[in-house]
């Protein structure tokens, strides 16, 4: 039917003038409509985490290496992309340290701790973490998770506890977003998602029109 498959991490969104912007990584999409299939994964934060976001927190090796070329940087790992996103920042900061327990080789610049973080601290912006009680100076932490928060790609999603409210066409409480299965609510069953699916595809594809 002429879908095309991305395969990527979309890090934030931003609607402007009817039209929903979405990072990817590195690219950007645009859209009249987005529908959330988000499942019941949700990424949960870590006290200053949303403070800092953007001044010494991130969530992509990639895009925001160069801010931290020379620098002292931690690496949260609670994703399969960690590791490899590590070894990428090992090419350009002073150290990288590594929290988690890396699921792939790492490069041997990269030092692995094994203390769970609880936090991240600052001021007007982040200092450093804070695992097993002490505070940790870092210059940067980046946050690698299976999935974004939803409240931090969309600001204002109005939820029903855990799960995203929806009405009986799967909008939501944002303009031209839909959402459709286990991140609806329950019954968690294929069925529901599958039919959810359809209504959902159904009303953004008027947003075209």
């Amino acid at each position: 039917a002429g879908v095309e498959f991305r395969t990527g991490k979309v890090l934030n969104t931003m609607h402007m003038d009817g039209v929903w912007y979405v990072s990817i990584e590195n690219d950007m999409e645009n859209a009249a409509a987005l529908v959330l299939a988000a499942g019941v994964a949700r990424g949960k934060k870590f006290p200053g985490e949303e403070a800092f976001l953007g001044r010494g927190v991130s969530y992509c090796g990639t895009c925001d290496a160069m801010l931290y070329r020379g620098k002292d940087v931690a690496v949260v790992a609670q994703g399969h992309e960690a590791v490899s996103e590590a070894n990428f920042l090992a090419t350009l900061c002073a150290s990288v340290t590594f929290f988690g327990k890396p699921d792939d080789a790492l490069d041997a610049r990269v030092t692995v701790r094994e203390e769970k973080v609880e936090a991240i601290f600052g001021d007007d912006r982040a200092k450093g973490l804070l695992a097993n009680g002490t505070e940790l100076p870092f210059d940067g932490v980046f946050i690698f998770r299976e999935a974004m928060a939803l409240s931090s790609l969309l600001p204002g999603l109005e939820m029903d506890g855990a799960f995203i409210k929806v009405d009986r066409q799967m909008r939501t409480s944002l303009a031209g977003v839909f959402a459709a299965g286990d991140c609806t609510g329950l019954p968690l069953q294929v069925a529901k998602a599958v039919g959810e699916g359809c209504i959902a595809a159904l009303c953004a594809a008027q947003e075209l029109k």
